[in-house]
């Protein structure tokens, strides 16, 4: 059976880009590792592969939101 959507979605989603940025700044995209977003974030690893599938979507998440609005 498929994982249902939880009410705060968009919310976590958000703390995780807001999380990402700082991360990636810091370090460079390049440095920057998930495992570093996730306990910037305060989730698992696991829990931020729900939200995010690789570090370039996360990536691309962040140019969507300062792009696109």
């Amino acid at each position: 059976m498929a994982r249902t959507i939880s009410t705060d979605f968009d919310e976590k989603r958000d703390a995780i880009l807001k999380a990402a940025t700082t991360v990636f700044a810091e370090n460079g995209f390049d440095r920057a590792s998930m495992n570093m977003v996730a306990k910037a974030c305060n989730i698992s690893k696991a829990g931020l592969y729900h939200y995010f599938p690789s570090k370039n979507s996360v990536l691309f998440g962040l140019l969507k939101r300062h792009l696109i609005g």
